[in-house]
């Protein structure tokens, strides 16, 4: 027993699917690299120029054999995750924001290597964030160098699995360099892939040169791969939650494609952060209902498939301000997340994912506490039917003194209430304090992971070669 939202019904995803079948084999997808349409044409898709594609019985071909499960690895062995969960969605950040808010100043300012080590220590600290995007991009660096420094300011400063952007085939090398150090070696890292990575597709329908370099790449180490699609109904997508859901599966397939024609064992997320824009603006717009019940769409076709889900769901304009306010943020996270998706990116984010703080970081992982609430699974069997403690007390009974009470109201009854939460201790108006004393002490007390010398030598050499190569991209 356990609370999920849905959107499709099962003749939907039916037609959804075939229509993408249709649509891959038809229309096709732009793949800018060469040496991957050639590998692509090789094992049966039809290339015409930069366009492929995929015939009906390749795709059902590569379905029947799809990777299901995988493990999301760690340095520190209690932060290692398997997908699809099979208790509460995982929470990470969303990423990247190329700003962080002063709270002295009241404004905005680039982000920093120091801003990113600091929320690498809480997020490793705060055991409401299960895995780690490096949210904040280091403003120090620039191009595919600065994707590259998240992911060492990242792997250096946590032990849980980190998620990190790759652009291109190169840089995709050297982050999984990084990560098989930590792991221990190629194998090591294929039992225990501490790091996965995300290369999102264009939409519509095109997968960029070294995107698709790095779904490759990524494939071949046994990394999992987040094809991170992002349709927006009437601007990049057209107006209608059918179209966007199908160019999401189509993208998602196109991806699945590139990575298993690259190794048939690739670990592939079903992954997508599809909404709809302010049409006031054309921006995005991460309020609207949209957004949740696109989500909610794209998660079913992913279990159509039977394939792990990461998702965009993220929430903003939060109101900490009033209990009422408070509690409408956790409905708010809770009724994203009831979407069932296994990686769900949100934590963090301000102004349409522009902006960050530590601040923010704290008070969202506040709302992911409580929300995980409606995430209880409830088992139904003779102890929690109660049938005899029913027919015990019979006809207008009373259960509050019985055993089977006292038993089992702390696991079923959700007893932390907002006036509680130790964020308004001083005060619904000091929460942003109370938060800055806690980011304090954290800082204070909590030690990035250990590693020996050996390690950190070989870290040190994998990011001299990247900074010298990829400061020139």
């Amino acid at each position: 027993m356990f609370s999920k939202l849905t959107l499709l019904t099962p003749e939907e995803q039916e037609k959804i699917h075939q229509t993408t079948l249709k649509l891959l084999e038809e229309v096709g997808v732009v793949i800018g690299s060469e040496a991957v349409r050639d590998m692509l044409a090789k094992q049966g898709a039809k290339v015409i120029g930069e366009n492929v594609r995929f015939p009906k019985e390749m795709v059902e071909e590569m379905l029947r054999h799809s990777v299901h499960s995988f493990p999301l690895g760690a340095f520190n062995e209690k932060d290692r995750l398997t997908v699809p969960s099979v208790t509460h969605p995982f929470t990470t950040t969303a990423g990247y924001v190329p700003y962080v808010y002063d709270e002295a100043t009241g404004k905005n300012r680039y982000a920093t290597t120091e801003d990113l080590r600091q929320l690498c220590i809480i997020a490793d600290y705060m055991d409401e964030m299960d895995c780690f995007w490096p949210l904040m991009l280091p403003g120090e660096y620039h191009g595919e160098l600065q994707e590259f420094k998240a992911t060492e300011i990242a792997l250096r400063n946590m032990g849980k699995n980190i998620q990190c952007s790759s652009a291109s085939g190169e840089l995709a090398r050297y982050q999984i360099e990084l990560g098989r150090a930590v792991a221990g070696g190629s194998e090591a890292f294929r039992e225990n892939p501490v790091l996965s990575l995300l290369s999102a597709p264009t939409t519509p329908l095109a997968v960029e040169h070294g995107i698709a370099d790095a779904i490759v790449e990524s494939a071949k180490a046994g990394v999992p791969i987040l094809p991170m699609s992002l349709p927006q109904m009437s601007t990049t997508s057209p107006a209608t939650f059918a179209a966007d859901t199908l160019l999401v599966n189509a993208e998602n397939l196109a991806c699945h494609m590139i990575a298993r024609c690259a190794d048939e064992n690739a670990r592939v997320f079903y992954s997508s952060d599809a909404g709809a824009p302010n049409l006031f603006d054309a921006g995005i717009d991460y309020e609207n209902c949209e957004y949740v019940m696109l989500s909610a769409a794209d998660c079913d076709m992913a279990r159509y498939y039977d394939l792990p889900t990461a998702m965009g769901c993220s929430v903003e304009y939060k109101d900490f301000s009033t209990k009422a306010g408070f509690e409408r943020n956790v409905f708010r996270c809770a009724l994203k997340l009831l979407t069932r998706v296994d990686v769900a990116c949100w934590v963090g984010t301000r102004e349409s994912c522009l902006s960050s703080s530590l601040i923010d970081v704290i008070l969202d992982l506040e709302v992911c506490r409580q929300a995980m609430a409606y995430f209880r699974n409830f088992e139904v069997n003779d102890e929690t039917l109660a049938l005899d403690v029913i027919a015990e007390r019979g006809p207008r009974g009373n259960y509050l003194d019985h055993e089977h009470t006292f038993k089992h109201f702390r696991e079923s009854i959700f007893t932390s209430k907002a006036e509680n939460c130790y964020l308004f201790a001083e005060g619904y108006e000091n929460h942003r304090k109370v938060a800055q004393e806690k980011i304090d002490g954290i800082l204070a007390g909590h030690a990035a992971p250990t590693y020996d010398e050996a390690l950190v030598a070989e870290l040190d050499r994998i990011t001299a070669s990247a900074e010298a190569h990829l400061a020139n991209e």
